[in-house]
């Protein structure tokens, strides 16, 4: 916690390469690896991807990520809301595709809004400890 405590959040785009390094400088025991992050198909062309295929090869991987509202479809929209109610399908049907291939890369993945997530995060942590996952 020490060494972390003067960071500052930028709007820096993660090197995910960058990120797997200082994992493997840090520890050389499996490990649970907690990824805080966003997820959209900007999170396969970044490299997490990857980079959770090569951390669920020894650690045990949880993205914990923000999930976004729900869209409130209106029963007569304009042309706007209709376009927007669409992108907003589309980008709910991105993101569950994009859930899968982390799941299916070795990651167990946590979508809570804002409040929830850390203690969602945190049964899910007990959840890999009941498990033995951990």
């Amino acid at each position: 916690a020490e060494a972390y405590a003067d960071i500052e959040p930028n709007l820096d785009a993660t090197s995910w390469p960058l990120a797997t390094a200082a994992i493997n400088r840090l520890t050389h025991q499996p490990s649970l690896v907690i990824l805080l992050t966003t997820l959209g198909l900007t999170s396969i062309s970044d490299g997490l991807l990857d980079t959770v295929k090569e951390l669920a090869r020894r650690h045990t991987v949880l993205i914990g990520t923000v999930e976004r509202a729900g869209t409130n479809l209106l029963p007569h929209p304009t042309v706007e809301e209709a376009y927007c109610e669409a992108a907003d399908a589309r980008a709910m049907l991105e993101l569950y595709d994009v859930t899968a291939a982390m799941e299916r890369a070795g990651s167990m993945v946590v979508q809570k809004n804002a409040q929830d997530l850390p203690p969602a995060i945190a049964d899910a942590y007990v959840e890999l400890k009941a498990r033995g996952k951990l």
